[in-house]
């Protein structure tokens, strides 16, 4: 009974880290997804729209366009902060050695 106990603690532990791997890893590549094929593709919807007339309907795009950038640059900084926040906590449970290890970065995130 104590074997089972004892391995539980440690496969628990695993476990919520690798959901820490997952979050940064998910993170990051959909930070990269929005820097890249979205912004291609408003850059694309940019050039479209900067070759309509000036009227109130080409002006009022243009307007929608700039604030639709914006906000797609904050949610890619979004991202990359809960990616940062992710390697964070796995950083942190690594310096966290185990009582008694001779490992300083023994971990419990293991990399």
């Amino acid at each position: 009974m104590k074997l089972t106990s004892t391995l539980l603690i440690p496969l628990a532990t695993l476990a919520a880290c690798q959901n820490w791997y997952g979050v940064r890893d998910v993170a990051y590549i959909a930070a990269d997804r929005i820097n890249g094929g979205v912004m291609d593709a408003v850059n694309n919807l940019r050039n479209e729209i900067l070759g309509t007339p000036n009227t109130a309907a080409g002006v009022r795009c243009r307007q929608l366009l700039n604030e639709l950038s914006v906000d797609i640059g904050r949610a890619a900084d979004r991202l990359v902060q809960i990616g940062q926040t992710a390697q964070g906590v796995i950083d942190s449970s690594r310096l966290a050695a185990p009582e008694g290890s001779t490992n300083s970065l023994a971990p419990l995130c293991p990399a």
